[in-house]
């Protein structure tokens, strides 16, 4: 169910950035980045998306989530905007990542020879 939610969610939120939702272009101009972060977030978003939907990927995609988060968190906190469903997607995405720790690792960890 979580997977599904962060699917659901990011799916969602990358579409949004890249078909450039109006709230979308005012959020990442008040970070004053620049728009090129808006559609390289939205990518990134539909990259963790296609990852979380392939079995041997979910937990990777999941970390790789959580780091995006990380940062979308760090960046609230420094324009003074803090955002609950960021917080809530941050942990949603370490959970994630935590239940498929396994196979994180061995997709991390070379094969050692035996």
């Amino acid at each position: 169910m979580c997977q599904a939610l962060l699917v659901l969610v990011f799916l969602a939120a990358g579409l949004a950035k890249l078909a450039g939702a109006a709230e979308m272009v005012a959020a990442f101009e008040n970070i004053g980045a620049g728009q090129w972060l808006r559609y390289f977030v939205g990518v990134v978003e539909l990259v963790g998306v296609s990852g979380l939907l392939v079995p041997r990927l979910v937990g990777l995609a999941a970390l790789g989530l959580a780091g995006l988060m990380t940062g979308a968190m760090i960046t609230n906190l420094v324009i003074d905007d803090f955002s609950l469903l960021a917080l809530f997607l941050l942990v949603l995405s370490v959970t994630v990542a935590w239940g498929r720790r396994s196979r994180v690792t061995a997709l991390i960890r070379p094969a050692t020879a035996g």
